[in-house]
């Protein structure tokens, strides 16, 4: 056995602090290959300190590193009996009694001790516990859990059965859906077909703000719905009609592409279903119809400003600030914060971006002007009546981020007012939770929400 200290590596043994046992395992382990000590090491300090850190939420990371190297080390591991003394004080562990920290410790941890720290984990808490963890986390995380259950059919058929339930009840992120393609599943499985065309679904978990991590998944589920013709026969069930036109109801409706990836993946979708060229010929977008050009009420408008100044006198400078703080923590390569940081600098320069273009495209109003005829149009109220049970629900249709569902104002861009869009009374239009209505009354803005627009 090699002795630590003839490496000029204080003995691990001897830390007085959590973040000191974390880095003497480390330079331990790098420079030998164990950390068996020789003579043996005084377990029971180390033990205490592991329980005395257990609660501290600042040190986690540590904790759980020091945790992981121990537990590679299968020797020193059984000498410890750490994994029955990890269950004692497992209750009192800020790591395993918040969901949301040990996710944000995973995506940080060194790549090479996520899978010893998953199998701790595994052994303390049970597997229920390390699927639910596992399933919040980015998609490339998930193949050191599966590995773990690759030798128990039980535990593996498991975890496949709490993915799909996530997809049953509607409750799935990018990570999960990219899960599913990649999924080897059985030919006689109808899981993976069933799940995978959902055109609606896709669109919606593509549309969400994420960051980090987690954006990879969606990255690359984007890229598939854009160039990758398998994907989009999945997508589409190989070309089933209802889903198909789904798919191009999203495309068009949905404020996810812009206008050349649209037209591109139209244009591939009529050259894998030539039977799908008469829908999207005759499914011209309502907006191009009424010959609108993009607007917004006055108040958003505002509100579109002050988002834009905020994030150039306050959110672009904090980051810059935070990427040179991180600079000062050494090593970029095994640098968490730093790569958030940098992440976040390209996220914010997509949305300035985005903002900027706003800004400079879409005109505000007051919504005075309008004149309400027979014809749906943005600035007027609908009255529509369910053609399953006749009963009537109104909705406000207003201009570009206007927006507000639990009043039910509608911007004339969402899948819902696209749906309104264009139509007359006494015609009928398909939502997007594909119950039928029928225009029943146009009405102009009460005057008490026009001053509110305006302000």
């Amino acid at each position: 056995m090699l002795d630590a200290t003839n490496l000029s590596i204080p003995r691990w043994d001897g830390s007085r602090s959590i973040a000191e046992l974390e880095g003497r395992l480390t330079k331990t382990l790098d420079k030998t290959g164990k950390i068996i000590l020789d003579p043996p090491a005084d377990l029971a300090p180390v033990k205490a300190l592991l329980s005395r850190e257990a609660t501290r939420e600042s040190t986690v990371l540590s904790w759980c590193n020091a945790v992981a190297i121990i537990q590679k080390d299968a020797q020193l591991d059984s000498t410890m009996d750490l994994r029955d003394y990890l269950k004692e004080i497992a209750p009192q562990a800020a790591v395993w009694n918040k969901p949301e920290l040990f996710v944000a410790i995973a995506d940080k941890l060194p790549s090479k001790q996520v899978a010893p720290w998953f199998a701790t984990t595994l052994a303390v808490k049970g597997a229920d516990y390390l699927i639910s963890v596992t399933l919040k986390m980015p998609h490339r995380l998930w193949s050191i859990t599966e590995k773990l259950f690759s030798g128990d059919k039980e535990l593996s058929q498991h975890f496949v059965q709490q993915v799909i339930q996530a997809f049953r009840e509607d409750k799935v992120s990018p990570d999960h859906f990219y899960w599913l393609w990649k999924w080897k599943a059985p030919k006689s499985d109808t899981d993976r077909a069933t799940f995978l065309a959902k055109p609606y679904t896709l669109f919606r978990i593509l549309g969400r703000e994420l960051k980090g991590s987690y954006l990879k998944s969606q990255r690359e589920l984007r890229r598939l719905l854009l160039t990758d013709e398998s994907f989009q026969k999945a997508l589409t069930h190989n070309g089933d009609e209802t889903i198909s036109r789904d798919l191009i109801n999203c495309a068009r409706r949905v404020v996810l592409l812009d206008a050349n990836e649209r037209q591109a993946l139209l244009v591939k979708l009529c050259g894998l279903y030539p039977h799908l060229k008469s829908y999207v010929a005759g499914n011209a977008p309502a907006q191009r119809r009424l010959n609108l050009t993009p607007h917004t009420s006055a108040h958003s408008y505002q509100e579109l400003q002050k988002r834009l100044q905020n994030l150039i006198d306050v959110e672009i400078p904090a980051n810059a600030e935070a990427i040179k703080t991180a600079k000062g923590h050494g090593d970029l390569s095994e640098n968490s914060e730093f790569k958030a940081a940098k992440e976040r600098q390209r996220e914010l320069g997509r949305l300035r971006l985005q903002l900027e273009q706003q800004v400079a495209t879409i005109t505000p109003t007051d919504f005075t002007e309008v004149r309400v005829g027979d014809t749906v149009i943005p600035g007027c109220v609908v009255t529509v009546k369910y053609t399953e049970d006749d009963h009537t629900e109104a909705f406000t249709i207003l201009g570009m981020l206007d927006n507000d569902p639990e009043r039910n104002c509608i911007a004339y861009d969402t899948p819902l007012g696209k749906c309104l869009l264009a139509k007359k009374i006494g015609e009928e239009a398909t939502l997007p939770n594909r119950k039928v209505v029928e225009i029943e009354k146009l009405e102009p803005l009460p005057a008490e929400l026009l001053a509110k627009l305006k302000e």
